[in-house]
């Protein structure tokens, strides 16, 4: 007979990530027999533990610097201050173009969970 892989135990890792795939829910599943941990729960995640080799959000920062564009749509703003925020990054200037551009900004596909962490990046940077 005949099926996906995708179905099984063996290869089950190198499909679509699932709610299981979370950090936290390690414990959750007897599933959870794998060598990968894929962290999609977190919408605005970003890898800090691999800034060695991402250059971190330092890097992003000098790009939209250099680009001089900071109209991006809101969920990639909040992306930015997010996780600024939570390497306690504050650069003042990133703040005050957002702001001045938010009239200019798209705002689809932007979801609460994205939206919160904008609120959580201006709480946390004051």
């Amino acid at each position: 007979m005949a099926y996906h892989p995708k179905w099984n135990a063996k290869y089950r890792e190198h499909w679509k990530p699932t709610y299981f795939d979370n950090v936290n829910r390690r414990w959750d599943s007897l599933l959870k027999i794998k060598t990968k941990t894929y962290r999609t729960q977190d919408p605005l995640f970003f890898d800090h533990d691999m800034e060695h080799t991402n250059g971190g959000i330092k890097l992003l920062l000098e790009l939209l610097h250099d680009k001089g564009t900071y109209t991006l749509p809101l969920k990639n703003q909040a992306y930015i201050l997010y996780n600024m925020s939570l390497k306690n990054h504050f650069d003042p200037n990133v703040y005050k173009q957002f702001e001045s551009g938010l009239r200019n900004s798209s705002d689809k596909h932007m979801t609460a969970r994205i939206a919160f962490g904008a609120l959580y990046a201006y709480y946390k940077s004051n």
